[in-house]
């Protein structure tokens, strides 16, 4: 029988239609361009539009909110560590809104004739860069959450540290996406046309270059699979052992306080303008504690604020205004930290984000090296999709610091008013 295989040497481009004959009778005809080649561009995108649609959605709102992001936290926040790592991971996001996005775009609107090799090689550094990048900086929080929360005695990060793990966490992250510059570029696949066995359509792609073989992008693959799921690990541990502390020891039970409260309510007085210095601590944290959430104990029909308390502020010297919106913890004389408050459970959630958005692009790309994926429209339609679900992190975390921070919020108002009024 005649070999009809045939062995593509040349690396030069072929000729719009070009003829290349096999060791038997039959010759094999590679088609670039043309009608069919246009047609089968057309049903591409069809089956891309929901990634197209997806993609376009994320950059529309990720674009302008991560740009607020920036501009609030670095104009009108104190400074602290979590304003630091807000920040660095708002810029992350920015950088893959703004350049990755676009070109993710433009490739999924034009997939089978996307021959930017160049531009191909940056988009992929850039985006492992930030999202290497990004999962640096939420290892870091997690680490800063739980020796605030967890470990209440041992010394704090700095905001003068929490500037250098940013630093650091970019140059690792860069480093560890430099592969993606020797590895990818333009990648050419032969498809067989249906309708004529001898005719193969050419086309050309963003993915693994034709120059590299399989083993370097698979280590490259591997490993940064592995120090993923190290992360994620890690990061999981952490919170775990914060939701220990906060579930067991972060607030007291109302019967737990009224148990308190009688055992001393004989030995001390409270007067309702001040406390005689004789005064037990622990009977003033207590009732300063039963204060906040029952003030029926102190004779009152509402709750007080805490600026007009009539106990002292043994229990959080160390408090600001807003305790909703403090990176301080609270510290207890030879005892724990007891109360995560509203700034660990918003970056909790960013981080929980991020894991979740990346668990489906984790598993498409497994499968993808085990098994081969089904070509089919409505399969390849949600491989693709699922291949980009990664980029929900880029555009979901503006959303959650305007639900759950008040703050932010109420900065972002006051940042819209100056322009206004400025331009008035």
């Amino acid at each position: 029988m005649p070999d009809n295989t045939i062995t593509l040497v040349s690396k030069e481009p072929f000729s719009k239609y070009d003829v290349i004959g096999g060791n038997g009778s039959d010759n094999v005809t590679y088609i670039m361009d043309g009608p069919i080649v246009e047609l089968m561009r057309e049903n591409q995108f069809q089956t891309l539009l929901p990634s197209f649609i997806y993609t376009a959605t994320l950059m529309s709102f990720g674009l302008p909110g991560n740009l607020m992001v920036i501009l609030v936290y670095l104009l009108k926040m104190s400074k602290t560590t979590s304003r630091h790592f807000i920040i660095s991971l708002a810029i992350c996001d920015f950088i893959n809104c703004s350049f990755g996005m676009p070109v993710e775009l433009v490739l999924l609107s034009n997939f089978l004739n996307f021959d930017y090799p160049i531009l191909c090689k940056i988009s992929r550094f850039c985006t492992f860069f930030m999202n290497n990048g990004s999962s640096c900086i939420l290892v870091a929080i997690a680490i800063d959450r739980f020796r605030r929360v967890c470990l209440p005695l041992r010394p704090n990060m700095t905001v003068a540290h929490s500037k250098i793990i940013c630093i650091g966490c970019a140059i690792f992250s860069m480093i560890s996406a430099l592969p993606a510059l020797y590895i990818y570029g333009t990648h050419t696949k032969s498809i067989k046309d249906p309708s004529k066995n001898n005719t193969i359509i050419l086309v050309k792609t963003c993915y693994i270059d034709d120059s590299i073989g399989r083993t370097i992008p698979l280590g490259f693959n591997l490993y940064l699979f592995i120090g993923t799921l190290t992360m994620f690990l890690s990061m999981t541990i952490m919170y775990a052992f914060i939701a220990r502390i906060v579930c067991r020891k972060g607030k007291f039970t109302e019967k737990s306080i009224r148990r308190h409260t009688f055992k001393y309510e004989n030995t001390v007085t409270v007067d309702p303008r001040t406390t005689a210095p004789h005064t037990p601590r622990l009977s003033v944290r207590i009732l300063r504690r039963f204060s906040e959430y029952n003030t029926k104990l102190l004779g009152t029909g509402r709750k007080s604020p805490r600026s007009e308390s009539p106990l002292p502020d043994v229990t959080e010297p160390l408090s600001v205004k807003d305790r909703a919106h403090s990176d301080t913890s609270v510290r207890r004389h030879g005892g724990k930290d007891i109360r995560a408050g509203r700034t660990t459970l918003i970056l909790f959630i960013v981080t929980l984000i991020f894991v979740l958005s990346f668990v489906p692009y984790l598993a498409i790309v497994t499968i993808r090296y085990i098994s081969p994926i089904d070509l089919r429209p409505l399969p390849e339609s949600v491989y693709n999709l699922t291949l980009r679900s990664y980029l929900l992190n880029s555009a979901a975390n503006p959303l959650v610091y305007c639900f759950l921070n008040r703050q932010f919020r109420g900065k972002v108002k006051q940042f819209f008013k100056s322009i206004f009024f400025k331009r008035r």
